[in-house]
């Protein structure tokens, strides 16, 4: 059974309403966003690739990727919408992106 509540840090998802929280506070995410916070923050500390978010966020099959920027432009909207506590989203050159708690 998958977890009702996925948090690291300052983050907080509520899985079954969908609604995701800084600080306690209600940050307005879009479904792919929020998709993209919850695997980061379930997996905080750890790097992943962009291969393997656009399969598990977006359903892309395994070497199927077209050339996109929609894991980047996608990180872009959510460091926006958490503010200073998005730089906590790390890029990790040439791989993908890590989320590092507190």
């Amino acid at each position: 059974k998958a977890p009702d509540t996925v948090a690291a840090g300052k983050v907080r998802l509520d899985m079954a309403a969908r609604k995701a929280y800084l600080r306690e506070k209600p940050v307005e995410l879009w479904a792919k966003e929020f998709d993209l916070l919850a695997l980061l923050v379930a997996q905080a500390g750890r790097v992943l690739t962009r291969e393997f978010l656009l399969q598990y966020v977006w359903g892309y099959e395994a070497g199927s990727q077209p050339e996109t920027k929609v894991v980047d432009v996608t990180v872009s909207h959510l460091r926006a919408k958490l503010g200073s506590y998005g730089e906590r989203i790390a890029s990790v050159r040439g791989f993908g992106y890590r989320f590092d708690p507190d």
